[in-house]
């Protein structure tokens, strides 16, 4: 059975970089976005996770709420999510 991490500081992370490729500065809410990526617990089932036969998706962030977004522009947004195997 396939598992997402539930909560945001494992979920994924997420990068946003300008034109030149300059990274954007992170909101507080955005710093917590991934803060825990790679902390994983060893037993995953103390995860909270979606359950994935029920729950198919989920609302995320804007930009605006992760970055402090000073002027208009091109960006490239670079998000990495966590999917997991666990056994029943």
């Amino acid at each position: 059975m396939l598992a997402v991490p539930k909560e945001i500081g494992y979920l994924c992370t997420v990068d946003l970089f300008d034109a030149k490729g300059v990274p954007v500065p992170k909101t507080t809410l955005g710093k917590k976005v991934g803060a825990r990526f790679f902390d994983l617990p060893v037993d995953l089932k103390k995860l909270k996770t979606l359950n994935t036969e029920s729950e198919r998706g989920f609302n995320f962030y804007a930009c605006s709420q992760l970055f402090n977004i000073k002027e208009p522009g091109k960006f490239s947004l670079r998000i990495q999510f966590q999917i997991l195997s666990r056994d029943p």
